[in-house]
């Protein structure tokens, strides 16, 4: 396991993620991790990722649409069972005593480390994720489903 720490470089698989890209967003569901980048990070954005973030799950005919928002940003992040299969993902499973964890890690245009926080989401939104994640499994997709 990596140590990850704040205002450092992050590690290469994160890099990796956001290869040429100034912003940008993915999500790892089995892994329960959301990593953003966000190239003109300011503290404000900083500030309010530490703060209250509210989390959307839309379903489309062959991705997941999951909305990260915070007072100062918006992500829309898609999941794609195209890759999601070729990763080797299944489907999460969802229990009402237990809240489902995400871990957010924020990178700046540096590739520096520069927020990382746990938020819990709700049974209702854990669940639409399961579902969503379940329904899109179980069918036939190309990646032709999910070039955008």
């Amino acid at each position: 396991m990596e140590i990850i720490s704040l205002n450092k470089k992050a590690p290469d698989w994160i890099i990796s993620t956001f290869s040429g890209q100034e912003t940008g967003g993915a999500i790892r569901i089995n892994d329960q991790i959301i990593l953003l980048k966000i190239g003109d990070i300011t503290k404000k954005d900083i500030l309010a990722l530490a703060g209250e973030v509210t989390f959307r799950v839309y379903r489309g005919s062959s991705v997941l649409l999951v909305n990260l928002v915070t007072k100062t940003i918006s992500f829309d992040l898609l999941w794609s069972p195209y890759i999601a299969k070729a990763n080797g993902e299944t489907v999460i499973q969802v229990d009402r005593d237990e809240h489902m964890v995400f871990n957010i890690i924020t990178i700046d245009r540096k590739n520096r480390v520069r927020a990382i926080r746990t938020s819990s989401i709700n049974f209702e939104t854990a669940t639409a994720l399961a579902r969503g994640m379940q329904e899109l499994l179980e069918k036939p997709v190309t990646r032709e489903d999910v070039d955008i």
